[in-house]
């Protein structure tokens, strides 16, 4: 039964909040009988298809085809704005530096040549250290990585190329000294950061309620 529902959602992988109401509807029917272990497949597959969905910046406007209840259609969408939400308090304090260190050159650029950032609303200065302050470039790169996590919030800005590829070039015609240690050290960052980032949006969890009670007791929301 569980790889005929697999199928089944798998034609709507591109309409998320649709999957995610169909699943709740076969969940729902209390004469489906349906054992723990497909209860548990079923919300497993939606749980991947909304994950997935991060990365569409849709913000809130979804593609159906069919009719859908209002609480189920703001589930799903509160689900996105939760991911969100983690995402850009995580981004904006001190647990950035706690989960990816405060050496990183754009920390503690002493070139002499980039301008740097005594207060900034991207990462608090506080939280550096004595004397340690983002360098303007960084910041201007963070404020548009911090942009794009708004709009689809997912590990994909963190690697985003375009964002981060026209920083070092800019980087490369201002300050060969940073140039260079930001490309040697951005890789090791990302890791770490992208490390931090899938364990905060793994602990957003969709939710599966409404749910007939002998269900709903072998459901993990």
């Amino acid at each position: 039964m569980l790889d005929e529902i697999r199928q089944t959602l798998s034609r709507i992988t591109n309409r998320p909040v649709e999957a995610y109401a169909v699943a709740l509807e076969l969940l729902r029917v209390p004469c489906k009988a349906l054992t723990r272990g497909v209860t548990k497949g079923v919300e497993d597959i939606v749980r991947s298809i909304a994950r997935e969905s991060l990365r569409d910046p849709a913000l809130g406007t979804w593609a159906t085809e069919m009719p859908i209840k209002l609480d189920d259609y703001m589930r799903f969408t509160s689900y996105h704005r939760r991911c969100r939400i983690r995402l850009v308090e995580f981004l904006a304090t001190g647990e950035l530096i706690k989960a990816t260190g405060n050496e990183w050159i754009w920390y503690n650029t002493k070139c002499g040549v980039c301008p740097i950032v005594s207060q900034s609303n991207v990462v608090s200065s506080a939280t550096l250290g004595i004397e340690k302050y983002p360098a303007a470039w960084w910041v201007a790169y963070w404020e548009r990585v911090v942009a794009a996590v708004g709009e689809t919030p997912c590990e994909g800005p963190f690697g985003n190329q375009n964002i981060w590829g026209g920083t070092l070039r800019a980087l490369k015609e201002n300050c060969a000294v940073c140039h260079e240690a930001a490309a040697r050290e951005f890789p090791s960052f990302r890791g770490e950061l992208v490390k931090a980032v899938t364990k905060i949006i793994d602990g957003v969890r969709i939710p599966f309620v409404g749910l007939p009670k002998t269900l709903a007791a072998n459901s993990s929301s």
